[in-house]
């Protein structure tokens, strides 16, 4: 059967193939026959709802999913993904134990490629800082009071209790008394 891969992916997915076509035959990944000790893939596509995990592999339906948020990453990181759930497909794999974690680590070694049971990179952060600046800016606080003691400020949306009468709240940390933010 023809695998149908999603277009977004397709030069990624050619891209972790011949990877791992490249070094199919180091003895360490141990991999005699690559289309029989492989689940054969059927769908390679983008999963738009997934906010933190790359990507996901599933046996039993045959198919590869990359999270849509990763298309804005480098080609490189959605390579090392790609590869990383290609090699969950091999029958031997266990989650990312026993002979997937070899592999992954044999893999990292010839490739180069970053290839991790999870991944936290600095893009990662950047991406995720500037799109929780871009929401706090979105959603300014209406309302703030202030703790006339150490200058604490607690925002928010709704008009609470602590923001309508704020001279009744002490701040617990250093027992000063709140006062509204003009």
């Amino acid at each position: 059967m023809k695998t149908h891969v999603d277009p977004r992916l397709q030069e990624v997915y050619e891209e972790a193939w011949k990877i791992i076509n490249k070094h199919k035959h180091e003895p360490a990944l141990q991999i005699k026959d690559i289309e029989n000790e492989m689940v054969e893939i059927w769908s390679v596509s983008v999963h738009t709802r997934s906010k933190r995990r790359r990507g996901q592999s599933n046996k039993k339906e045959h198919r590869l999913e990359i999270s849509s948020y990763m298309l804005d990453y480098p080609k490189k990181e959605i390579v090392t993904t790609m590869v990383h759930e290609i090699l969950h497909m091999f029958k031997d794999s266990r989650d990312h134990g026993g002979m997937w974690k070899r592999r992954a680590f044999i893999m990292k070694r010839l490739t180069g490629l970053d290839i991790q049971r999870t991944r936290s990179i600095d893009c990662e952060a950047e991406r995720a800082h500037q799109r929780a600046y871009e929401v706090k800016v979105a959603n300014k606080p209406k309302h703030q009071i202030r703790c006339t003691r150490c200058g604490y400020i607690i925002e928010r949306q709704v008009r609470s209790k602590a923001i309508q009468n704020p001279s009744r709240y002490t701040h617990t940390t250093c027992g000063g008394k709140f006062e509204a933010v003009a």
